[in-house]
């Protein structure tokens, strides 16, 4: 098992009812599994994270693991290891 941190900034915070959780979660752990854990843990909708149509997180929210956005690392395929920290910023669009 891996423990991860997971920051929840903005109107996730509202959706998740806390601003930061630990999550444990089988190896290994990539950010692309750890995002659909917490789809499922806190009952979230596809496109507060997701794009529905890409399946991408991309224009949705911004993701960190360990204060580095995951387009500089491995993207979705990050791997995560114990004690790292995930931080999500969803992208607010208004008009």
């Amino acid at each position: 098992m891996v423990k991860i941190y997971c920051e929840f900034i903005g109107v996730l915070m509202g959706k998740t009812g806390r601003w930061k959780s630990k999550i444990m979660i089988d190896e290994p752990v990539t950010v692309w599994t750890l995002i659909q854990r917490l789809l499922t843990d806190f009952k979230l909708e596809d496109n507060i994270l997701m794009d529905r149509q890409s399946g991408s997180i991309g224009q949705n929210a911004l993701v960190l693991v360990n204060g580095k956005e995951i387009s500089v690392l491995e993207g979705l395929e990050t791997r995560l290891k114990d004690d790292d920290l995930v931080t999500i910023i969803p992208v607010s669009h208004g008009g």
